[in-house]
């Protein structure tokens, strides 16, 4: 979340560009929402589909060398969830 803090400053001054900076956040939000639907009912899509779901609901192709489980152990931080995996 820090991404969103830094920038309060520079954008504070000027009123197109707290306009811009919301508008951004706001893009941001379903988005967002989505993914955590998506991680939070991770463990109920079965095995040999969560590759799948990743791909068509998060636009995520996995690396050959990782698992989907160990791709979403690594990105549950990011997306500020736990998907119980």
């Amino acid at each position: 979340m820090e991404f969103l803090i830094n920038p309060l400053p520079s954008v504070a001054g000027s009123p197109l560009a707290l306009i811009g900076y919301l508008a951004t956040i706001a893009a941001l939000l379903p988005h967002n929402r989505r993914i955590n639907l998506v991680l939070n009912h991770i463990k109920d899509i079965p095995e040999g589909e969560i590759e799948e779901t990743l791909r068509n609901e998060m636009g995520v192709v996995l690396p050959s060398d990782i698992s989907a489980k160990g791709w979403i152990k690594s990105k549950k931080h990011q997306y500020n969830t736990s998907p119980g995996i």
